[in-house]
């Protein structure tokens, strides 16, 4: 008899985005089909289609906070701005 090996199927790891539902700000993510928005206060919503018209979707978190993080280690907007070489003729 032979062992056969138990195979799992692998799911692609869940993308989250910064967005707006009405008013407010939090992040917005699918899990298992179903997607749901996290306000920063807290609240859990599942959004449903008519929630549709009033959510936002922007940015991907780890892309903004990564961008954030590299615009901080060198000091800011401003910072890169001064830092870049004028090269006007």
């Amino acid at each position: 008899m032979a062992t056969v090996a138990d195979t799992t199927t692998q799911s692609k790891p869940a993308k989250a985005f910064y967005a707006f539902l009405d008013d407010t700000h939090g992040v917005l993510t699918k899990v298992q089909g179903t997607m749901y928005f996290m306000s920063d206060a807290g609240d859990i919503t599942e959004i449903e289609p008519q929630h549709c018209p009033f959510l936002m979707p922007l940015g991907e978190v780890g892309v903004a906070d990564t961008a954030r993080i590299l615009d901080d280690m060198h000091h800011g907007a401003v910072g890169i701005c001064l830092s870049r070489r004028q090269e006007v003729a």
